[in-house]
């Protein structure tokens, strides 16, 4: 397959050539061998022009000098009248070539043996290099000097499953057994070469590199590898009852030296109630099954290269000895954690699926609580060790909440049909521990201390919003209030929790969570004598925002930024949204905002041509259709801030499609 794409951002494009490979052979009746395979080039393109100018360029400006052709010599320096640099000049001087080369594939043998016995063997490397060069000419007025730059990232993986099966009924009893050893690694290789100022030519850009006076060369290269054994036994009896265990056994090499395996067990057990004899036979309840599960999962996830190893770095101070002299030095940039481990997720889980009126309406509800231990998180570190932060097991955290699933089929007739889809997802987290010995608190109980650097809190979500709280703005007349708070009129209130006269840290407090607990999907369908329609919503819901921006005390809201339309407060515009322009900012705090939002994600209508029309026409297919994407969103969240989802420009896609078949 092939792929030209260009996005909404001016000069990016991204083009893509695909190839893949299917193949399964019979050798013989025991034997079954084949290989899938994917291979992709990517090739990015030039440089695109940065969009995050909209916001301080002027919309009256335009790039190029005028009356001259548009070639990169004749482009503006600067916008006019401001100290804003033109976004088109480093592109237009720029030449680069970034390119993706992948091949993906998996090759495999399956054995089928006596006494329901199989063995299937799966082998799958990975190929990945990408090249990131660029050529920055000196002829932009932005730079002083001709920069050339290749970075070559390379990548071989590769993972190795060998898998056991026994599968064998005896009457109404069956048994399945699945054996299973993984083995894994992955290898990278980073090079970076960087030149300035080329003599006696700069002509061939990035391809000689040799010609810059100035070269930097750097590297880095990692490998990691991964076991996995695994154990498992299902059992069912007469289609009414399910068991499974299991266990299994990781290592992973990316983990501290004491700690590179562990061990997951977990169990399983299903009841289908519709089954059973004493069940009246009726299309109101035609299935009901309950299920039961507990299971202890492992997270290595955040981990980055030798995270659990001690790092030395090198460089160059200036030092004064009679006169100023580059002097080597070696230091310890991050310290060895030899009891790193993995993060242990153990989760219960009751669920039920169930179907009515003859699967008219189906769903299923599962209701699960986990807590996982020796979370793996970013922990910053107090000044007075030299380290800023490391990656650290932390904690614990418990998550409970419920997952509902509901399928209808509303109407059912022979040239109509409405199907209807709903998803709802709740999940809350509490943290329980920090991994602290507990102390002796104010009030004389003995409990662990919060982490108030890391803004994490023992009873708390850890995505709780800890700070100052916001209440409207100073008016023109509170100018004594204002002044007792070092603040003035047009100045966010913020207010003084315990009353004693100052805003300080003493003053945050708990507002609300910045990720959503609540996710929830409806999609209908309609099909009408031809004709199909699609609708898809979807919402985000329990959340809240924090943003600096309605503080518009940015200097770059001095100038260069009056077209593009913020609320701020004025003497005759006396808003709560936003303070005036350049106003005090105390504690570096955000304000609060409400990121709610319901999202027309998905608007779809097409038409197939009848078969009558097909035969006639020697296609067994043919659809004809139009898709919109991110339709609307209804929220509170200030447009001004951009998507809530994203906080940046979201775009409407709209597509047009013709489909058919042979």
């Amino acid at each position: 397959g092939y792929s030209n794409r260009e996005s909404v951002q001016i000069g990016e494009t991204f083009e893509t050539i695909t190839s893949r490979l299917n193949l399964d052979v019979n050798l013989a009746e025991f034997l079954n061998i084949g290989v899938n395979a994917q291979f992709t080039f990517q090739d990015e393109g030039q440089e695109p022009i940065s969009n995050g100018g909209y916001r301080t360029k002027s919309p009256y400006d335009q790039p190029w000098i005028n009356g001259l052709p548009r070639t990169a010599e004749n482009l503006t320096d600067q916008a006019a009248g401001s100290n804003q640099s033109n976004p088109y000049q480093d592109p237009w001087w720029n030449t680069r070539l970034h390119t993706r080369f992948m091949v993906n594939p998996t090759m495999f043998a399956k054995f089928t043996l006596p006494l329901g016995f199989s063995i299937r063997q799966d082998f799958t490397p990975r190929f990945d290099t990408r090249k990131r060069f660029d050529f920055d000419d000196a002829g932009n007025p932005q730079r002083a000097a001709d920069r050339a730059e290749r970075r070559h990232n390379d990548a071989f993986e590769w993972q190795s499953n060998t898998i056991l099966n026994w599968d064998k009924a005896f009457g109404d009893h069956r048994f399945s057994v699945t054996g299973l050893y993984n083995t894994e690694k992955n290898q990278s290789w980073y090079t970076q070469a960087i030149n300035q100022s080329f003599s006696p030519t700069a002509a061939l850009g990035f391809h000689a590199l040799q010609l810059g006076l100035n070269p930097q060369v750097s590297s880095d290269d990692e490998v990691n590898t991964r076991i996995g054994i695994m154990g498992r036994i299902n059992y069912n009896y007469s289609d009414r009852y399910n068991f499974t265990a299991s266990i299994r056994r990781d290592g992973y090499s990316r983990f501290g030296a004491d700690n590179l395996w562990a061990n997951f067990p977990a169990l399983a057990a299903g009841w289908t109630i519709s089954n059973e004899d004493f069940m009246p036979t009726s299309n109101l309840l035609n299935y009901l099954k309950l299920r039961v599960s507990w299971g202890v999962n492992g997270n290595s996830r955040g981990l980055e290269a030798y995270n659990a190893y001690a790092r030395l770095s090198s460089g160059l101070w200036l030092n004064y000895d009679g006169g100023y002299q580059a002097t080597p030095y070696t230091e310890l940039s991050r310290f060895a954690l030899p009891g790193l481990s993995w993060e242990r997720t153990a989760s219960f889980n009751v669920g039920i699926d169930f179907g009515l009126f003859g699967d008219r309406l189906s769903g299923t509800l599962d209701i699960y609580q986990s807590e996982t231990t020796d979370l793996i998180l970013d922990q910053k570190l107090p000044e007075v060790t030299g380290f800023g932060s490391a990656k650290n097991n932390v904690g614990n955290l418990k998550n409970s909440g419920f997952d509902l699933g509901i399928n209808s089929r509303n109407l059912t007739a022979s040239n109509l049909a409405w199907t209807t889809s709903f998803n709802v997802t709740y999940a809350i987290n509490e943290i329980t521990s920090l991994g602290n010995e507990p102390s002796e608190q104010p009030d004389g109980s003995f409990r662990e201390n919060d982490d108030i650097q890391n803004g994490w809190f023992i009873g708390q979500n850890k995505d709780v919003i800890w700070d100052l709280e916001s209440n409207g703005t100073y008016k023109i007349g509170e100018e004594a209030e204002a002044a007792s708070y070092d603040a003035f009129v047009g100045d966010f209130r913020m207010v003084d929790q315990n009353g004693d006269g100052e805003i300080d840290v003493n003053d945050r407090i708990f507002q609300g969570l910045s990720q959503n607990p609540w996710y929830i999907t409806l999609r209908n369908d309609l099909e009408f004598m031809g004709f199909d329609l699609g609708v898809v919503f979807l919402a985000k819901l329990g959340w809240n925002g924090t943003s600096g921006e309605p503080f518009n005390e940015s200097q770059s809201y001095i100038k260069n930024r009056n077209w593009y339309v913020i609320p701020y407060w004025t003497p005759t515009n006396q808003i709560d949204e936003g303070a005036r322009i350049n106003s005090v900012r105390p504690l570096g705090a955000d304000i609060v905002l409400p990121r709610d939002y319901v999202r027309l994600q998905n608007l779809s209508f097409g038409y197939s041509l009848p078969a009558n029309v097909l035969d006639n026409i020697g296609f067994s297919r043919v659809r004809l259709a139009v898709n919109i994407e991110n339709v609307a969103v209804f929220t509170k969240w200030p447009e001004y801030l951009g998507d809530p989802e994203s906080e940046r420009e979201m775009p409407r896609t709209y597509s047009f499609s013709l489909d058919f078949s042979f």
